[in-house]
Order: C-alpha cells, then structure tokens, then sequence
C-alpha cells in the first residue's frame, strides 16, 4: 500500500493533520549546521525557540554548553558561534551540548515537532541517509522547507526535490502537487550548488561574503552545504528539555 508523501513549502503550509515522520529542511545553513556539530562529536543540539531560551539553556543545560545562531546571516550577540557549517566542522564537540537559534530553521523545527510523530534534520549532505532513516517507521512521510524570512526558497525546495527522488526510488509513496514540484527542480538544476547559488537566499550569503571581511567564508559554507549524500548523521528529535527540542 502506497504511504503519502507530502511537501509542504513553508512550515505554514503544513497541514494540521500531519502526522508520520517529519523531515525539517533548512539547507542554509541550520539543518546542516546541526548536522555537522553531531557529526562532529557534539552530545546533543538542541534548537531554541528564541534568543533568550537560548541564553537560558546556558545555565540550566549544564556545562559544556555553546550558543550558536544567526540574524540575517549574522551571528548573534553574545552566541558563542554563529550559523556556519564550517565552523562546526573545525573541531571535535564531543561532550558539548550546542543550543541553536537561527532566523528560520529552528522555528519550522518546533513546528514539526507539534504535529509529528518523529522529526528529522534533512540537508543535502544526509539527503540518502535522512530518508532511509525515516522509512524506518511505517506511516506517513512530510517534507517541511523552512523557506526564507517567511518566503518560498529555491534551496530548500531544491533539497526537498533531492529527498523526494530518493524516497521514490526506495518506495511506494503518493506524492502531493509540491512534492512532484519539487522534483521537477532537479531537471533545472543538475548541479546541487547551482540551485543554492541561485536561490535568493544563497545570494544574500553570498553578497555578506564578498562585503564583510569577517564574513568572509559565506562562500565556502554555500558549497560546503552544496555537498550531496556525503553523510549518514541523521539528527533525530529525542526529547524537549526547557522549551527546546533535544537531537541525536
């Protein structure tokens, strides 16, 4: 019997009976970022609903712990690290709790987390890791893009695209209209980094990059994130602790 296979193209588009396993795509840069800090030895991230439940988790979560997080593409005050995959790729976390808050990829994260049974970190990166991992579970599958400032991004539809491909070749799934939307991306965009570089969002990183020298390896984390099925950490949701949503 075929499974359902929804995408939905903002996280307010997801609908209100979704249920099953959800992948929470926000290519650049958090569910990458995330990614990358557990494959890097990180103990847990945990994404923050705001700035200050992040400064809180400081105390509460224990020692060990790092604020990581960006506004408009810039790290936040007083966080620790910004939003940088390459940042979390520089070095060994291991015993480290990373508490995470970013402009768009933690809210859809929490989102998720109100209507899904079990909720995923998908990027590029862990794309063939991220759906085998979810076809683990019977029950419905819900690609959810964070989008951009509250707009439709062409990166993560891109690798929502990438994930539908892959969930077809494993599988019987009915997609809806936006999964066969985003599949059809795939065919306009061969190369992965294209599509990021393309996108509006991808732009903007790009352009802080090449005016802000502090900023100057926006470039590297486009192509960094660009990197396909290179992976198999799968953050997964395991628990929420102090308004935040604990992955392993």
């Amino acid at each position: 019997m075929s499974r359902r296979l929804s995408v939905s193209l903002l996280p307010t588009l997801l609908p209100p009976q979704a249920a099953g396993t959800a992948l929470v795509i926000d290519v650049l840069r958090a569910t990458t970022t995330a990614t990358t800090f557990l494959e890097h030895g990180a103990a847990a991230v945990m994404f923050a609903p705001d700035i200050a439940t992040a400064h809180a988790a400081r105390q509460s979560v224990g020692e060990n712990v790092r604020l990581a997080g960006e506004r408009g593409g810039v790290r936040v005050e007083g966080f620790d690290l910004g939003n940088s995959p390459l940042d979390a790729a520089a070095q060994d976390w291991t015993g480290h709790t990373v508490v995470m808050n970013t402009t768009n990829g933690t809210g859809a994260a929490h989102l998720a987390a109100r209507h899904a049974e079990r909720v995923l970190l998908a990027c590029l990166r862990n794309a063939p890791a991220a759906a085998a991992r979810a076809l683990e579970s019977d029950g419905d599958i819900s690609i959810i893009c964070a989008g951009t400032d509250g707009q439709v991004s062409l990166d993560d539809c891109f690798t929502a695209g990438v994930l539908v491909g892959e969930f077809l070749r494993l599988g019987e799934f009915l997609p809806n209209d936006s999964a066969q939307m985003t599949l059809a991306l795939l065919d306009r965009w061969p190369d992965p980094l294209a599509a990021l570089e393309a996108s509006r969002h991808g732009q903007r990183l790009l352009h802080l990059g090449d005016t802000r020298a502090d900023l100057a390896d926006l470039a590297r984390d486009v192509a960094f994130c660009a990197e396909l099925g290179v992976s198999d950490c799968v953050p997964e949701l395991r628990e929420q602790v102090a308004d935040g949503l604990v992955f392993r």
